[in-house]
């Protein structure tokens, strides 16, 4: 059995949220290359951690206040860029 068809029986009842979630990947492919794109045309800057320390089902509140800090760190060092693109 496929992915796929596990997913058809499995939302059987509710058919329309096995087909988002069939085509869930592609529409998030299809978004993020919109914005590389768009990035890439110099439209919009975009944030990628330059250290994720933890993962999007992370429940440890140290894990999450080391990656907040990370993230807070690296928006000062990036600050001027930002300015600079919007003005």
């Amino acid at each position: 059995m496929t992915q796929v068809s596990a997913v058809r029986r499995f939302f059987r009842k509710t058919p329309a949220i096995a087909e988002a979630l069939e085509v869930r990947s592609q529409r998030y492919n299809a978004s993020k290359q919109k914005i590389l794109d768009a990035e890439c045309d110099g439209r919009a800057v975009v944030l990628f951690p330059d250290d994720m320390r933890a993962e999007s089902t992370e429940r440890r509140l140290e894990r999450l206040n080391a990656n907040y800090l990370a993230g807070m760190e690296q928006v000062q060092r990036e600050w001027d860029g930002w300015i600079e693109f919007l003005t």
